[in-house]
């Protein structure tokens, strides 16, 4: 059995929500349009799951991959 993580804080949620678009922004200078897609559906879930559960979003609670992880 897995210890549970700690639910993510807003500045964490913030932190992360800036990588994935630094991450989009760059490959979108390289031209990796899948990699840009990618990261733009790990925000939206990202985001989407924050904003259902601000105070409970851990990574076993959702679905997304973390770039910092």
């Amino acid at each position: 059995m897995s210890t549970p993580l700690a639910p993510i804080t807003k500045q964490d949620f913030e932190s992360r929500k800036k990588a994935y678009i630094d991450y989009m922004r760059m490959n979108i200078e390289q031209g990796d349009w899948h990699a840009v897609s990618d990261a733009a559906n790990d925000l939206r879930v990202l985001e989407a799951s924050f904003n259902a559960n601000p105070n409970e979003l851990t990574p076993e609670n959702s679905n997304y991959k973390l770039l910092l992880d």
